[in-house]
């Protein structure tokens, strides 16, 4: 049962407020600097601003790094404090690191952030014109289930869209027909 505190008529429960704690085994994100984008493992926490880390599975050598440079990660590594890089390799193997951090939503989330960036003004216009026309891009654009999904205004300016077409052909032919076509082309 939790510990309920009253102070001004407001209820506080005793719980804590963090899940993600700067310690030894803890995998972080480096958000700033050279090693942006980069997953290192917290080894030893040096003081209150500084931790030694060390990234053997993305390639990031032992050193030490601003806090305020770290993303905590949900994710925690079994290795005893201030272990050499070869125990930390084999902890991070163990762990599949690699494979749970790229299942991880956080890390799609950056991957798309990643595509989006590197999409040219052509790729955006291609992705994002169907969509404005309220066109999945995984459906054929003229496949009655498509159709049933458009607003009901949008499906009448197309059957009369359709029937404009249509006579605008019937004139034509009979414009054709009928010789009327000097001084038209």
């Amino acid at each position: 049962m939790q510990f309920l505190e009253i102070r001004n008529n407001i209820r506080f429960k005793d719980v804590m407020p963090f899940a993600r704690y700067v310690e030894t085994g803890r995998v972080a994100l480096v958000a700033d600097g050279s090693l942006k984008g980069k997953l290192v493992s917290i080894v030893d926490v040096i003081d209150q601003t500084r931790v030694l880390v060390d990234g053997p599975g993305s390639g990031v050598p032992r050193q030490k790094i601003r806090l305020n440079q770290l993303h905590l990660t949900k994710f925690r590594l079994s290795f005893p404090f201030t272990a050499p890089t070869r125990i930390v390799r084999k902890a991070w193997t163990d762990a599949k690191l690699d494979e749970k951090w790229a299942a991880s939503q956080w890390a799609q989330k950056l991957a798309n952030k990643e595509k989006r960036a590197q999409m040219t003004d052509y790729d955006r216009r291609r992705v994002l014109a169907p969509l404005e026309r309220g066109i999945s891009l995984n459906q054929n654009p003229r496949s009655p289930v498509q159709r049933k999904h458009q607003p009901p205004n949008q499906q009448r300016s197309e059957a009369v869209l359709v029937e404009l077409v249509r006579d605008v052909r019937e004139v034509c032919h009979h414009v054709h027909k009928a010789g009327w076509t000097d001084g038209m082309d």
